[in-house]
């Protein structure tokens, strides 16, 4: 409610109106109804039932439901969900107002379910009762709603009332009454049930079959027999012979047995009442199982002409078993009398007992009479000697004799070694092994009667012979290599064929025509003559299981050589010469070959000699000094060493001048210093020269000769000894380089092959060549195609310094391995230029020169002090090469230094090469470019 105020003012009216005024009448309650307006529900088990709304004619009111004294909700709603049995029964709704009578209305909610289970009360399922005894009064129950009720029983009994009563029990009383609840509105059921045992007898007792006697075989199916008695409630027994023996009313023997035979008796007892018995008579055919002998002796082991007692045979039957003895010559009923026993008496008695109702049962004993004899001899079934062939069956050999008991055979051989306890010898098939005597032994075993007879087998196996080819692998050094083809077979009479040279993947090199001699003796050795050597034996026997008669053997054979350049082909002196200008490109390929591990190779300029190797001072003399050393590069031209000598290491003088003897081999050489004081101090020292230059001097040695001696020289003046020893064998660690073209050198196979064997046919193995020989003298033999030819490079006949060197270890003794060298000598380009025309004087062009002068060398005119060199940061010298001008067209090759360097194979200088083969089993062949 609002106020409103007017004014009547000259310009017209205002008006002003007041804040609201809120009136709440509080009413009720009156009334109370529900929402829907139903107010008892039928609903099944777990059905939704839908939310009711509890209204009232009110203002002000509150509301709330309950079931009985439990408050379920405080508002007007009651909203239950699914039903569940619990929620069945009275739900009231309270309409409640302050100073207002509260009004209430009452909603019914049944929930339709079971029966789940049924229950007895009392809750026993089992009574027994005697005939007229009167049952106690049971009620039956079920969680269900709505539910009836009906119970039925033995007989016509029946009743729909939930609680039965049972008066005045007879035999009809007897068996189960069941109770059953049933839902009409779901049409469930569910049954509970009790059992009613009237007991009454026994009045008579009876058995299932007629007979009161059973007469059956053992082992027959025994019918079950059953005790039966007007009785309910009686127990029954059997005893046997007295005894009990089952307590159920079935006799059941299943299978009989002979144990079961005897009188059965049935008796029915019930508590309170009296009991009765009736007897069953039970026989079993059994028998015999088991023949016995008296005496219990089976084997009688006599000697001709002694006497036996008489044995009596017996057995368990029923009925009476009947007995008899084969053969019945000399029996009578169950005796056997043998008498005086003979070699005819020997052999085997039975007694035979059978059972007179079961003619299939019969057993027997038996009792053997054995009479010892032999034996006289033992005989083969094969004539000795046997010879057979290895891997040839060998028959079985018997060895017999006639005697008694069982004779003992064995055979043994020739260590008196049992090989086989019976009198058959099996070897199977035949191996060497085999061969030898053999002796077989017979012997009686009879302690009571002792005698042997033995003879003896010689046992010859033929086979091929076993080879093997002894051999020790060498160097090109050594003189000579020798190869023994060894046989071991038999018959031992060998045929020696040709023996024939392999080398590994290129099959055949050459045969040797040389025939029966099993030794074969290498000469003048070289690389060549490595590979596989196979020598063929025969002694006529063939091979198993093949058809072979020649057998053959192989071993390796290596032969350490130098390497050997392939190309381009050097002199004899180890130079390869190829004229240049300078500020020419030179590109060469070089090939070589190694058949022990890789090879490098290296460029050198040519130049001054090295310095000798390992200059070392071998023995101190009265009157001299033996000294050694190595020959190191010679600088591409022929060298010659100087060994000087000085007694105060300040004032020099040239003892001697002594010239290589073949170049860059760095061979070993040796010389005496003579002419020397007694008891004198003595510097040594030595260089190499050649036409370029001087080498720097070795280091300086010091020695004092001995003073001189009146009688023979004692070991013990010796000075320095024997400084180098004996230098261990180098084990050569090669890595190959081949130094690329751009162009490769066009050649043919043979040119390679030509180089390597020195332009000689390959000679035979066995003799030396000499210079009277002729082609027509020389075997037929093949090429050796290790050696492979380098292709032409179709470059400027022009190159700069090449060697290849060998990456050796050092000898223990100190012993430098060689090196192969490749030479070119150089020439110059005119400084001046007329006409188009080049100039060259004789002092531009280097000349070789064998002339030795006292200073070492000589000189053509040019001092090497002037010779320019080009020198990397590692010391390594290049030399500066020229060559002719490249036709039209051609590109250029350049040869880099090693500070710019083209890698056309990459060489590890860290990897060692494995040793020396110490046997023909171990070999090794490398052919490297």
């Amino acid at each position: 409610m609002k106020c409103s105020a007017t004014e009547n003012v000259t310009n017209g009216y205002t008006s002003s109106e007041s804040l609201g005024l809120t009136l709440n009448v509080l009413y009720g309650p009156d009334s109370v109804s529900f929402s829907p307006n139903i107010t008892s529900y039928e609903k099944l088990l777990n059905t939704i039932l839908d939310p009711v709304m509890c209204q009232a004619d009110c203002n002000g009111c509150s509301f709330s439901w309950s079931s009985g004294q439990t408050t379920i909700v405080n508002t007007d709603v009651l909203n239950l969900m699914a039903l569940s049995v619990n929620e069945a029964g009275q739900y009231t709704c309270m309409a409640s107002r302050t100073g207002a009578t509260t009004r209430e209305k009452t909603l019914s909610i049944k929930v339709i379910h079971g029966p789940s289970s049924g229950s007895l009360d009392p809750t026993d399922t089992h009574y027994t009762v005697e005939i007229g005894e009167t049952l106690a009064t049971v009620t039956c129950s079920a969680s269900c709603w709505p539910c009836s009720y009906m119970w039925t029983g033995p007989g016509p009994f029946s009743s729909s009332e939930q609680t039965i009563s049972l008066q005045g029990a007879t035999k009809a009383s007897d068996g189960r009454y069941t109770c059953t609840a049933t839902n009409g509105r779901t049409s469930t059921v569910s049954s509970t049930y009790f059992d009613v045992n009237v007991v009454y007898g026994p009045e008579s007792i009876t058995f299932n079959i007629t007979l009161t006697t059973i007469r059956q075989r053992e082992g027959s199916l025994f019918l079950p027999v059953e005790c039966q008695s007007d009785c309910k409630g009686c127990t029954f027994t059997w005893n046997k012979d007295g005894a009990p023996f089952t307590s159920t009313a079935i006799l059941d023997l299943t299978t009989l047995q002979k144990s079961e035979a005897g009188v059965y008796s049935c008796t029915a007892s019930r508590t309170g009442a009296q009991s009765m018995d009736k007897q069953l008579v039970v026989q079993v055919i059994y028998g015999p199982d088991l023949a016995a002998v008296l005496p219990a002796n089976t084997l009688y082991a006599l000697n001709d002409g002694s006497t036996m007692d008489s044995v009596v045979c017996s057995s368990d039957c029923f009925p009476a078993c009947s007995l008899m003895w084969l053969p019945s010559s000399s029996s009578y009923q169950g005796n056997l009398s043998l008498g005086v026993l003979h070699k005819e008496s020997a052999g085997l008695y039975i007694c035979v007992a059978s059972n007179p109702e079961w003619s299939e049962k019969s057993v027997n004993v038996t009792i053997t009479v054995q009479v010892r004899y032999g034996p006289e001899s033992a005989i083969l079934n094969v004539s000795s000697p046997f010879t057979v062939t290895e891997g040839e069956t060998i028959q079985s050999i018997g060895c017999t004799s006639d005697c008694w008991p069982v004779c003992g055979q064995k055979w043994m051989n020739a260590a008196n070694v049992t090989i086989q306890s019976s009198g058959t010898l099996s070897l199977e098939r035949a191996t060497r092994d085999n061969a030898g005597s053999y002796v077989c032994i017979l012997e009686n075993t009879a302690v009571e009667y002792t005698k042997k007879a033995e003879t003896s087998l010689i046992l010859i196996v033929e086979y091929p012979p076993d080879v093997h080819v002894q051999t020790t692998n060498t160097t090109s050094d050594d003189t000579s290599a020798v190869l023994e083809c060894i046989a071991n077979g038999v018959p031992n009479s060998y045929t020696y064929t040709n023996w024939k040279q392999e080398w590994p993947g290129f099959n055949l090199a050459r045969v040797i025509p040389k025939s029966g001699y099993s030794t074969l003796r290498l000469t003048n050795l070289s690389y060549e003559y490595s590979g596989i050597y196979t020598c063929s034996v025969s002694n006529g026997v063939v091979q198993y299981p093949t058809t072979e008669t020649v057998m053959e053997a192989s071993a390796y054979l290596f032969v350490k050589d130098a390497p050997v350049v392939l190309f381009p082909q050097i002199s004899h002196d180890g130079v390869f010469v190829v004229s240049g200008k300078l500020g020419d490109t030179l590109s060469l390929q070089v090939k070589i070959y190694s058949n022990y591990g890789s090879v490098v190779a290296k460029l050198k300029d040519s130049g001054p000699p090295e310095t000798p190797l390992d200059f070392s001072i071998e023995e101190v003399m009265q009157n001299s000094i033996a000294i050694s050393w190595f020959g190191n590069f010679n600088g591409g031209f022929k060298q010659t060493f100087a060994i000087q000598t000085s007694k105060d290491d300040v004032s020099w003088h040239n003892f001697t001048l002594f010239a290589e003897v073949v170049p860059n081999t760095k061979q070993q050489y040796n010389q005496n210093v003579d002419k020397l004081e007694p008891t004198t101090k003595y510097y040594l020292r030595m260089y190499a020269f050649n036409k370029l230059g001087v080498s720097e001097h070795t280091y300086t040695l010091q020695a004092t000769t001995p003073a001189p001696l009146d009688s023979t020289p004692s070991p013990a003046a010796m000075i320095g000894g024997l400084a180098g020893g004996i230098s261990a064998v180098l084990i050569l660690v090669i890595v190959g380089v081949v130094l690329l073209a751009r162009r490769r050198l066009k050649g043919e196979k043979q040119d390679d092959v030509n180089r390597l064997t020195r332009g000689q046919r390959l000679r035979k193995l066995f003799s030396k060549r000499t210079d009277g020989d002729d082609e027509e003298t020389l075997p037929d033999e093949v090429e050796n195609p290790m050696y492979v030819g380098a292709d032409d490079m179709g470059v400027p006949g022009t190159a700069q310094t090449l060697y290849a060197v060998p990456q050796k270890r050092k000898h223990q003794g100190g012993a430098p391995t060689g090196d192969i060298y490749a030479v070119v000598d150089k020439k110059t380009k005119n400084q001046g230029k007329t006409s188009g025309q080049k100039n060259t004087s004789e002092q531009d062009i280097y000349e070789n020169s064998d002339g030795v002068g006292t200073s070492g060398y000589q000189s053509t005119g040019r001092k090497t002090s002037t010779i320019k060199k080009n020198v990397n940061q590692d010391g390594l010298i290049y030399a500066d090469l020229v060559f002719p001008n490249p036709p039209k067209g051609q590109k250029k090759l350049v040869i880099h230094g090693l500070d710019d360097m083209t890698e056309y194979a990459e060489v590890d200088l860290t990897k060692k090469a494995d040793p020396l083969p110490d046997s023909d089993e171990e070999h090794t062949n490398g052919n490297t470019e």
